[in-house]
């Protein structure tokens, strides 16, 4: 069985930056007097109540509850063993009827088996997955009240200070492109890779 390998870089992105500088600030602290009472909140969030209802992209994956693997699977079984049953049947007859016979009959049967699983086709079949449902059932809520703050203040402030500045710079690059490569192994996924 083919088995889809994929290993995958996400892009990064660089930043250059130079900050801001203040070169020089002379100023006059402002003098402030006053009185403040300390807001009080009371107020809560009720949390909200989500449905993630993922079934459908699981079973697509192939994780069945038991009553769907039963369902898919169960008849597959049944004819899986009949068959297997059947052409072990046949084989064990033809090695009665044509072991003894001149020339290398097992050998020759063992090598027609080889180049049939040699020939066989093998198939990768692509679907698209759906995607999980989510149900919001309970919107979150703000509830409860606030005591609102009040503030006294005397502030006195002297004439505009000196300030000189230098401005910064951001500069972005890709640091990284990032990458997404797929690759299929034979009964195995490639975990070295």
């Amino acid at each position: 069985m083919l088995k889809l390998n994929i290993r995958h870089q996400l892009p990064q992105i660089g930043l250059r930056i130079q900050h801001s500088r203040v070169e020089q600030a002379h100023d006059e602290p402002a003098v402030i007097r006053g009185h403040t009472e300390q807001a009080q909140s009371r107020k809560w969030i009720t949390q909200p109540r989500i449905d993630i209802h993922s079934y459908q992209s699981r079973h697509a994956y192939g994780n069945s509850n038991m009553s769907d693997f039963t369902r898919e699977n169960g008849q597959k079984g049944i004819s899986d063993v009949q068959a297997a049953i059947s052409a072990h049947a046949q084989e064990s007859w033809s090695m009665i009827n044509n072991a003894s016979k001149p020339g290398n009959y097992v050998a020759n049967r063992a090598e027609q088996q080889r180049q049939a699983d040699i020939m066989q086709q093998r198939y990768l079949v692509a679907i698209g997955i759906p995607d999980p449902t989510t149900t919001l059932e309970r919107r979150s809520e703000l509830t409860g009240d606030i005591q609102v703050a009040e503030t006294e203040l005397d502030i006195d402030v002297p004439p505009e200070p000196t300030v000189e500045i230098t401005t910064g710079s951001v500069e972005t690059y890709l640091q990284n492109k990032g990458f997404l490569r797929q690759w299929t192994t034979q009964d195995r996924f490639d975990i070295y890779a």
